[in-house]
């Protein structure tokens, strides 16, 4: 019985290794420099929106990287506010491209030289916050 569960387990782990490839193929570590523009702006093909005051950003459902080529990228596991607040800026986001679904998954947002957002650092202050709550809830 031992040996049968160490095979099934074995064939398991190779089964799930196998269905996963096709998903880790598409995506690369990559760093692409470009804007944050409106979605529904750059899918309509015009500049939107105008300046950091336009109301066409409260209005922006979101907001994807632009490159210098004309591509766009949706950035789906960065907050939307994050990206509006740097719409029009020109940014280095660092993450895992999918040609296919036009995405990246962001690991590291950079403005003028400078980190303003990380994958790493979210975790650490959910982590962080999360620990408090606890310590709030434990304490008499």
């Amino acid at each position: 019985m031992k040996g049968f569960r160490r095979n099934f387990a074995s064939l398991l782990v190779v089964g799930l290794l196998i269905c996963a490839a096709p998903l880790m193929a598409g995506t690369t570590m990559e760093t692409k420099t470009g804007t944050i523009e409106g979605l529904s702006c750059v899918t309509v093909g015009y500049t939107c929106p105008m300046d950091s005051a336009d109301p066409m950003i409260g209005v922006e459902r979101d907001f994807v990287l632009m490159d210098k080529e004309g591509d766009f990228y949706l950035m789906p596991n960065l907050d939307r506010a994050i990206k509006a607040r740097y719409a029009l800026k020109t940014v280095t986001v660092k993450g895992y491209v999918d040609k296919k679904y036009r995405s990246i998954n962001v690991d590291e947002l950079i403005v003028d030289g400078k980190v303003v957002w990380s994958l790493a650092k979210e975790r650490e202050m959910r982590q962080m916050l999360e620990e408090r709550e606890r310590k709030m809830r434990e304490s008499p």
